[in-house]
This record gives C-alpha cells, structure tokens and sequence, in this order.
C-alpha cells in the first residue's frame, strides 16, 4: 500500500472514531473490507446457477408453461396452471379445416403472390394467409403484408392448359366472362324503301316483299371464356351482373348483346350468371389474420400451377414443423409493413427470417403468436402503436433477436408469454408504462417464466400499476448489466425457484455482485408496497419513490436502504437495515432486536457512506462492536 493510501486510511478510521464516539458506548470498531451477507451470493448458490440451461428449467411443475398461447382448451388444460386466463389460439386466429378451398392470390407489383383461405369468423368473412412464394425478389427487401386480396384457384380440365391460375368464389368454383367480337354485315333499312323507275311503286322481291336500300351494322358474338389471372379483359366487368358459372342444365343469356348467327340473344348452356353472393368473384377480401397452419401442394403439369390443401391433420405448425411458418426462413424480407386490418399473427409465421431488420404493426394487431419472430437475429427496430389491440405475445415471440435494442409495449398487452424476449442481447430498453413518470393505461397482468433471460445489455425495468403478480426472480436470469427494478403497484413482489426452476435470490445476486454492476442493484417502490417487505426479508437494496398527484408522476424520495442480516441472529430480530441518500450520506439506521455487532454495508444500491449523520445510531447501547465495509468498493478512499 502507498503512503498516500495510509495516510487517507489512517484518516478515515480517526473519523469514524471521532464520529461514532459521540453518539454511544461502544467496546470494538472495526474498519475493514467484509463481505455483506444478503448482498452477495454464497458457494452454493454459485454452483447451482453455473451451467443452468433451459432444458433444467421448470421440469418439476404444476404446469409445462406459464403464459403460452395453447392451441386449444384441450392443450391448454395439459400445459398450463389450471385457472389460466390466457386466451387458446382457435380463439384468437381462426382454424381452417381439412377440405377447405385454399385460394392464391395473382402475382403482385412487389413479386410476392399468397395462399390463403376465405372464411366468415364471427359474421365476417375474411382471409387467412397460409402461405407466400418465399423465393421471390422483392424491391428494396420491402415485404407489404396486402390489406386485400382476390381470389384464384387452379383451373379444372375443362379450362385449357398452361394459361395460369382461374378467378374464383366462394365455393371454390372457377368463374367465366362472356367474350365477344364485333362483325359486320349488310341489311335492310327499313327508312329507305326501293321503288320502281315511277319513284312511286315499291320494289319487291318474287315473294312480293318490300325491298330496302343496303346499310351496313355491326353485331356480336359471344364465348364463354375462364377467368385468368394473366387475362386482363374482364378484371374490370362488374362482378354482380357479368360473371359465369358452371351449372349443369343452366341456361345463362348473354350479358353484352351478344347473338347466337340467328339474331336472337345468345345463350350459354350449362353457364348461369353469377348474380348471388355465393357465385360472385373474391374481390377486395379483407386480410385479417397470417394462420398457423401450413399446406400441403401438388404440382399439376398440365396447367403448370399448383393446388394447395390443408392436411388431413390440419398442419398446426409446432417446433417440429418450425421452416413451415407462412414466411419462416423467408430470406428475401428485410423490412416488414404490416396493415391496419391485420389482426393475428400465428405460430412460427416469421420465424428466422434472418435477413429481417425491421417490423411495422398496424393498430388493428391483437395476438403476435408463439415463435413468431424468433430467430430473426437482423432486427433491430419493432414500432407497435402504443394505443392498437395487441393483447397477447407469445412464448418465444421474438427469443433470440439479438440485435433488438429497444421494445415499447403497447397498453393494451395483458400476457407475455414464457422466454418472449429472452436471449435479446442488446435489448437495453424495455417500456411497459408509456407514460414517463405519470400514471401508466396499461392493462399488463401476467408475465411468462424466464421472459428476459439472457437480455445482457438490459439495465432497468419499470412495471406498470396495473401489474400486481409474484414475478419469479428467473425472469431476470443473465441480465447482467440490470441496475434496477420499479414496481408501481403496492402489490407486486418476487419468488425464487418456481414450478422447478433452480434460479434462486443468491444466483440473481450472485449476478450482480461482479462487473458491470458491482453490487450496487436494487428495487424499487413505494414505502408500503409488498416489494418493500420482500427487500428487507431477503436482503435486497431498495429505494423509496411515491406518486405526487398534483405533478402528475411519480417521484424519487432519494432514500436507499439495505437490509443486513446478522449471521449470527436468526430471523427478523437479526436484521438490520440502513438507508443512505443520493449525497451518499448514511441518514437513518434500524438495528435488530437481538444484534450486537453490527456490519454495515457497502455500497447501498447506487449509493455508498461516506458520511454519517448525528444520532444515527443513538440509543443502542447493546452494540460492542461495529464493522465498515468502506474499503473495498470505495475508489474515493482507494486512490
């Protein structure tokens, strides 16, 4: 040690002396670098959380998971604690059955074409996206998910061959347009009448018919033609009065003035007009939901086009059939748009679309489903508007998007499901309240296990008022860089190794204990919270904050304490707690009922001692000996 070291150590004790002289009998002061307990970890605790991984974790339970969005009540039932009200995904994205018409959409400007199915959930009729050409190039790397689509399916035999894909209704039958060509031909008009050389007695034939003098007209005659895609001559008739069907027997009368040689009206056998609903063309539908289904396709030589089909086991795409996400492992997306109307975002829809920097949600989103996003190790902007629908993220919704530096959460979201952002690197800011310091709209209740695991780069955390759970401590597993936790609500508290998971309290602080943070973490809430209770009873840095109703916000009280538990004192009357302010002054001490030696810490959350003020310590002539841990973190007195 330097003699400048000394100097300002032997300087230091004397004052400590001088100081504690003055304010009780005391036979021992001991001014040395001590490890606090409570605020760092003990060798168990090290070796428990060494090599965790999330095949060890909660493999003991009540419940596989604990906010996850289940396929069905039937599934829900097997993984989740029963009373869950996290809402099933048939609720929430309609379910397409085996043997419904799956549609395609023409090609788009953007290269991009889709398969989907056309439904009426709960009264109105919608499409649900169930797959997209992956391997199309798309300008700029801009994918727009369409807000409307209209409706294509493989011709039949009867069509043709190699001419593409056939407009289509509502019960999957392909529709014709009437086809017609203009002719000319000579005939009678009947305003100019032939007379003989008197120029009085008409002419006529053998037959004694009146002549006429010749003009010439145009007429039509009609075909009935199908539907394609790559044909725009009928993509702007009107779909209520000018569209075919085949219809054994039918008898459909030509729409445009067609005749049929005989100057009658034409008349297409076995076509009837398309008049009612469920005959017209799918124009315009409304994109509402990307499935969580995926579809089987079948090649056809002949019309080189595909038909698509929902399997016989419906397709719900799970871990095992990951790639199948409608855009999974789409390397052509770079930039994702997704429309006001879109309302669900199912299973695995985006999954490791690795070349995929950034997202933009509409306001008409409400669920974003279990792996949705995950894997998508390029983004790093996700914008959702503060005030849309989103009600529900999945487990792993965006687990592993390791360059996502920010996520503001909409007030609308009640669920975060298990692992959601867990391995998010650099996901450093993390907005649940949208509000400042003021009061929060949010609706959030329940969050999964483990949601920020991993997040290394994340420093802190402020839950809304409306968020009331006993959070388990392994949500936070490596957060490494976390300095503090809020919690608005007076009811909000933590729990340790939940439905088997082996993280504890001392491998959190264990954690936080080193570099970057250094043991300075601590909670924070209001004076009567349940939080401030759960610092003191397991030994956690707390600061006190209270909501000021006349500024609207919540504000700091500038007091941060720590509670210390005697080694050698069991329980509550083994405790004592000391609180410290931002000017790193020692302000108010408690001392256990049954502690005579007393080993105060350092630092205090943020803060450290570096002052004590008068009578902190008055009236506790039972101490014999006191102990500072001054030393060791204080660079004040280590230069």
């Amino acid at each position: 040690m330097t003699k400048g070291k000394k100097k300002t150590n032997r300087r230091l004790k004397r004052t400590v002396r001088k100081t504690l002289g003055t304010l009780f009998l005391i036979s021992a002061i001991v001014v040395a670098a001590i490890p606090t307990e409570g605020l760092r970890a003990e060798e168990d605790a090290v070796a428990q959380a060494a090599g965790h991984t999330h095949a060890a974790t909660h493999t003991s339970g009540s419940a596989k998971y604990k906010v996850s969005i289940r396929k069905d009540a039937s599934e829900k039932a097997a993984d989740l604690k029963a009373g869950s009200n996290v809402p099933t995904m048939d609720s929430l994205i309609p379910v397409v059955p085996s043997g419904t018409t799956i549609y395609t959409t023409s090609t788009n400007a953007d290269g991009s074409n889709y398969q989907f199915a056309y439904m009426a959930v709960n009264g109105v009729w919608s499409a649900i996206l169930l797959g997209y050409n992956k391997d199309n190039t798309l300008p700029n790397n801009t994918l727009t998910i369409p807000n409307k689509v209209n409706a294509y399916i493989q011709p039949t035999g009867n069509l043709g061959t190699g001419n593409g894909y056939v407009a289509a209704n509502i019960k999957g039958e392909p529709l014709y347009y009437e086809a017609t060509t203009e002719y000319t031909r000579m005939v009678d008009d009947i305003t100019k009448p032939r007379y003989q050389d008197d120029g009085k007695t008409p002419l006529v034939d053998a037959t004694g018919k009146q002549l006429y003098e010749q003009k010439e007209e145009t007429y039509k005659v009609g075909e009935i033609k199908p539907c394609y895609a790559t044909d725009n001559a009928w993509k702007d008739l009107d779909v209520l009065t000018q569209f075919y069907y085949y219809s054994k027997g039918a008898n459909g009368s030509s729409v445009n003035g067609a005749e049929d040689g005989k100057g009658n009206a034409a008349v297409y056998a076995d076509y009837a007009i398309a008049t009612d609903s469920d005959h017209q063309w799918i124009k315009d539908a409304e994109v509402k939901y990307i499935g969580n289904q995926y579809l089987d396709s079948a090649f056809d030589a002949l019309t080189n086009t595909n038909k698509w089909s929902v399997p016989t086991d419906g397709g719900y795409i799970t871990a095992a059939t990951a790639s199948k996400g409608i855009f999974a492992q789409a390397g052509n997306i770079g930039t994702l748009i997704i429309g006001e109307d879109l309302v669900g975002i199912g299973n695995y829809a985006f999954y490791e679309c690795t070349g995929l920097n950034d997202v933009e949600f509409g306001n008409g989103i409400t669920v974003i489903g279990n792996y949705a996003f995950a894997g998508c190790g390029s983004m790093r902007d996700v914008s959702i508007p503060e005030k849309c629908n989103l009600g529900q993220i999945g487990d792993h919704a965006f687990y592993n998007c390791t360059n996502l530096t920010s996520f503001t959460l909409p007030i609308s979201v009640k669920y975060i499901g298990d692992y959601a952002f867990a391995e998010c690197r650099f996901l450093s800011d993390f907005e649940m309240c949208n509000s400042g310091d003021g009061t929060s709209a949010s609706n959030l209740k329940e969050l999964g296990w483990n949601v920020f695991e991993n997040c290394e780069t994340l420093s802190s955390l402020t839950f809304p008022e409306s968020y009331n759970e006993a959070l388990d401590i392994s949500a936070f597993k490596g957060c490494k860089n976390l300095r503090h936790i809020t919690a608005r609500s007076k009811q909000m508290t933590f729990t340790e190794k939940e439905d088997g998971d082996v993280y504890c309290f001392d491998c959190f602080k264990d954690m936080l204990s080193g570099d970057p943070v250094n043991g300075t973490f601590y909670f924070e809430s209001r004076d009567d919270s349940t939080l401030h209770t759960f610092t003191r009873d397991h030994c956690f840095a707390f600061s006190y904050i209270d909501y000021d109703s006349e500024a609207n916000q919540y504000k700091s009280l500038n007091k941060y304490e720590l509670t210390v538990q005697d080694l050698n004192v069991t329980g509550e009357k083994g405790r004592s707690t000391y609180v410290v302010n931002s000017n790193n002054v020692l302000i108010s001490s408690t001392v256990g009922e049954n502690v005579s030696r007393l080993e105060i810490p350092d630092p205090i959350g943020p803060y450290h001692i570096y002052n004590i003020d008068a009578n902190t310590f008055a009236n506790n002539s039972r101490i014999n000996q006191i102990a500072f841990n001054l030393l060791k973190n204080n660079n004040k007195y280590n230069k």
